[in-house]
């Protein structure tokens, strides 16, 4: 149970920061949006749906490097979020080892704890891709570190 409620605090900082992300995306005009930045954040978006459909063994809605319509963003968002959720929530044991298909079609396994580490990393990842695109048209940064998520003031 404490490793679940580590993985839900994880999961409420990736959360928040992609909403951070977004919000700073939305806040432009869609002209200073590229089409790089508008790829890389759908590919965040879809790493987190496959990889949660990989495991329960569904059905992916779309691809790991499809272009999602910006408009879809913050619902797929949500969606991922209350997914993983749940999925922390009601899987009894976290380190439990699935197999799935690679997108090239090679067959692995891995634990849901190794994955849930790679999309946090993943994600931290690509939204620095995006605010160093983006770092041009800001005039403010979000801060998007994890000790901002965390810290208490006193």
């Amino acid at each position: 149970m404490e490793n679940s409620q580590h993985f839900l605090g994880m999961l409420a900082y990736d959360f928040e920061s992609n909403q951070k992300v977004l919000k700073t995306i939305q806040n432009l005009p869609e002209t200073k949006v590229s089409e790089k930045v508008k790829a890389i954040f759908s590919h965040l978006l879809a790493a987190q749906h496959v990889w949660h459909q990989r495991i329960l063994k569904l059905d992916y809605e779309f691809q790991v490097w499809e272009e999602i319509p910006t408009s879809n963003w913050e619902d797929i968002l949500n969606q991922n979020y209350q997914d993983w959720r749940k999925l922390i929530e009601e899987k009894n044991d976290l380190k439990e080892i699935f197999q799935y298909q690679s997108t090239s079609g090679k067959k692995f396994e891995n634990s849901i704890t190794e994955v849930f580490n790679h999309l946090l990393i993943h994600s931290s990842y690509h939204r620095g891709q995006v605010i160093v695109l983006l770092r041009p048209e800001l005039e403010e940064v979000p801060l998007l570190d994890y000790i901002f998520h965390i810290r208490k003031e006193l």
